[in-house]
């Protein structure tokens, strides 16, 4: 399973699964305070601090509209050395 919350440090396949074994995604997991997740869980709290940061910005990203298909990266050429 790939997941963004596999990028938060000590998270791992046992834990992201524990995860979706308590919450249907990052929609559920963000109406919950860190508390509540360790609780559910198990997960130790510093690491569900950072699941529930990672979950508001994965549900403020899938709220926003926006489309893949319009991401786009803006450089700064200022910093690059040709």
């Amino acid at each position: 399973m790939n997941s963004e919350f596999l990028n938060i440090p000590g998270m791992g396949q046992k834990r992201l699964q524990l995860l979706f074994n308590n919450f249907d995604g990052p929609q559920t997991i963000s109406k919950n305070n860190p508390e509540q997740i360790r609780d559910a869980t198990g997960i130790p709290l510093d690491i569900c601090e950072k699941i529930f940061l990672v979950s508001k910005s994965i549900w403020r990203f899938i709220h926003s509209g926006i489309s893949l298909n319009n991401w786009c990266v803006t450089l700064d050429t200022d910093s690059i050395n040709m």
